[in-house]
């Protein structure tokens, strides 16, 4: 659902799981997953792991165009921080 300055998607444990595995495990309740666009997906990946922010998939490119790394934050949410490439 894409609305003016967001996009809500809804995506099934399965396939979070087949995307980015262990993200599922331990996570927020109600499975939420924030996403956010960023200009430099890996100079932000540096800086988190400089931080000791638990990374759960490394910058990655997808076959349709963005580059992400996956993170969870201190509540336990899956976030996933992406540059269009």
């Amino acid at each position: 659902m894409v609305v003016p300055g967001a996009v809500l998607s809804f995506f099934s444990l399965r396939g979070m799981e087949a995307m980015v595995p262990g993200s599922a495990v331990d996570g927020a309740r109600g499975g939420v997953t924030l996403e956010f666009g960023i200009a430099d997906v890996d100079a932000c990946h540096e800086q988190l792991l400089s931080r000791g922010v638990p990374v759960l998939k490394p910058p990655t490119t997808q076959a349709w165009g963005r580059r992400s790394v996956w993170v969870r934050d201190p509540d336990g949410a899956v976030v996933n921080l992406y540059q269009e490439v």
